[in-house]
């Protein structure tokens, strides 16, 4: 799929641009896959939220990012993790040339306080399972430097989702992603991130369902 001098390739659940995934293949999976700008764009993602955990991981390039309006810029390398609650921005519109990787896991979750549950392909184990679990829920840092060995594994699923037909690389992309999880737990490790629970406690939901009311009062009318 092109826009302009933009190629995407991803595999979809719901609204999201892409070729359909293969039904019951990879459940949780909203949309895995990336965009190869080959000129500058100006047409960046304004505010947003997914319905699940926002992985999404820049290899050249260069891009504006906000989060919880806080802006950063994501440069080669970045590695960025949104919750499903965060609202973000990708591009300011206009964005460099690059090539932009993501993967939107649907984790059972809307809120900050409810508990998470990962889909059943995922093969961590307990312990590691409930480590990655935790600093995902009690770190908000909007920026990561990925390792070498978690910027490797983004060609493979590339290549991957680019060659699927009918699901035809599930198998391989489950086993890509579960080895993604356990890079991106090495790195959480190796870096002694600083946890505060009470980023997933009851009292921030309802901190947050507050100020959403505040800037958009048309909530209220919602279930």
């Amino acid at each position: 799929m092109r826009q302009g001098r933009v190629r995407l390739e991803a595999l979809v659940r719901g609204h999201y641009p892409g070729r359909k995934l293969a039904r019951g293949a990879l459940p949780g999976v909203r949309t895995v896959g990336f965009w190869d700008a080959a000129e500058p764009q100006d047409w960046g993602l304004d505010w947003h939220r997914n319905e699940g955990l926002d992985l999404a991981f820049l290899e050249p390039g260069s891009i504006a990012f906000a989060i919880d309006r806080h802006c950063c810029r994501m440069s080669a390398d970045d590695l960025t993790f949104t919750r499903p609650w965060q609202p973000h921005v990708v591009g300011d519109p206009h964005f460099t040339p690059g090539r932009l990787h993501w993967l939107v896991l649907d984790i059972g979750v809307r809120r900050p306080h409810q508990p998470w549950q990962w889909p059943p392909w995922l093969v961590l184990t307990k312990p590691d399972r409930m480590q990655l679990t935790e600093t995902l829920r009690h770190n908000e840092q909007p920026l990561w430097r990925a390792t070498s060995e978690i910027r490797g594994w983004f060609q493979p699923i590339a290549q991957a989702v680019q060659g699927d037909r009918g699901g035809s690389n599930v198998s391989r992309l489950a086993v890509y992603l579960n080895e993604l999880f356990v890079l991106v737990l090495d790195m959480f490790r190796q870096s002694q991130v600083t946890l505060d629970e009470s980023l997933a406690s009851t009292r921030r939901t309802v901190e947050l369902f507050w100020a959403n009311v505040r800037e958009s009062p048309e909530h209220l009318a919602r279930e």
